[in-house]
């Protein structure tokens, strides 16, 4: 009896399924995309950049399939071009006092700082509200005094703290972008813990201070006496003489620094995107700091060689990788989740044409 009533438990039990998801997009698509919208933005002086970021966005959205069907990108690109000018009217006449009048240019900063948490949260919410997947719409329920603590009262306490705040001040950005985003009727729940965000930085410190002492001890071994040769005979010639070797030194310098960047961004990836849950189904994240970095040096030394223009191509790997790292282990199914979620979509999509869903560029 025991044994029955174990196994009509586990037969009652949802079963679990996982989808990884797909990114289609290929790097060739992706640059007459991207030389269109350089090339429109650069001749409109800029104004076409609201058109070419609901362009790309929509690609990007398009290409990544789960459980083969799109994400889908839905913004006005007039409303795009209105939060812009909104945010330049902010910004600009910063930028021009911060020239011509510096004391001028601080007051004015500090006026406008209250501003910014508002900007933060309706750029976040314009975002997600034209966001869906079959025909479920996220949304954003963060509100200014959210932004308000992270993106202000937090940060004053970076120099206070030196520096020390800094991934906690991570850790509550994501708690705020993500744990308040809605798909349909279902809450994100982000449960990452604040100890994997100081891990991840204290990670990418460690590694390049280990560069920077390997770093000394190779220049001084290798190019300890080339500098001395130049210094020691003031003759700028030498340093052209040179040239290969320190190129080869700012070359290694600069990967050294990248490769420390991946470490960190890979964590902090995995220790937001490995810690969310959708109406009871899990999402993982699986990036691998080796194939991250990889990815990242190989692209840089790619766009070098290329003089920029293999540039969307490094952007799609990045977005390919980081896409298809990512699954949802799915309790009973993506059927039983659309099931739910059907149910408020609609109330979520009455609310896109609210007049205060611009996008700020935040």
């Amino acid at each position: 009896m025991d044994i029955t009533t174990t196994t009509t438990a586990a037969e009652q039990r949802p079963s679990t399924r996982t989808q990884y998801l797909v990114f289609t997009g290929t790097g060739g698509e992706y640059f007459r995309i991207w030389i269109v919208n350089l090339l429109l933005t650069i001749v409109t002086l800029g104004i076409y950049s609201a058109w070419a970021k609901v362009r790309r966005l929509r690609y990007f959205y398009g290409s990544t399939l789960l459980d083969g069907t799109s994400f889908e990108y839905h913004a006005n690109p007039i409303k795009v071009l209105k939060g812009r000018l909104i945010a330049a009217a902010f910004v600009v006449p910063f930028f021009i006092t911060l020239k011509f009048w510096p004391p001028v240019a601080l007051g004015l900063g500090i006026a406008l700082l209250p501003a910014l948490p508002f900007l933060i949260v309706q750029s976040r919410r314009f975002h997600t509200r034209n966001s869906s997947w079959r025909d479920i719409r996220f949304d954003f329920e963060g509100t200014y005094k959210d932004a308000a603590i992270v993106h202000l009262a937090l940060a004053l306490l970076v120099p206070l703290t030196l520096g020390l705040i800094v991934p906690y001040i991570a850790y509550r950005r994501q708690k705020l972008l993500i744990g308040k985003t809605k798909f349909g009727a279902s809450q994100v729940e982000f449960d990452g813990t604040v100890g994997k965000f100081y891990l991840a930085f204290l990670s990418g410190i460690a590694l390049a201070a280990g560069g920077v002492a390997a770093f000394a001890f190779l220049g001084n071994w290798w190019l300890g006496p080339i500098f001395r040769d130049v210094f020691l005979n003031m003759d700028p010639q030498l340093v052209w003489h040179y040239k290969g070797q320190f190129l080869m030194l700012w070359v290694i310098w600069f990967y050294i620094w990248y490769f420390a960047y991946s470490v960190v961004q890979a964590r902090l990836i995995n220790a937001t995107y490995g810690h969310l849950r959708v109406g009871g189904h899990r999402v993982q994240s699986e990036v691998e700091m080796s194939e991250l970095a990889g990815i990242h040096l190989s692209n840089m030394l790619f766009t070098w060689l290329t003089l920029g223009f293999y540039w969307p191509w490094a952007k799609l790997r990045i977005l390919r990788y980081r896409i298809q790292s990512m699954s949802i282990v799915a309790l009973g199914g993506l059927g039983s989740m659309l099931a739910a979620e059907n149910q408020d979509a609609d109330a979520v999509g009455s609310e896109v044409s609210d007049f205060l869903d611009l996008d700020f560029g935040l």
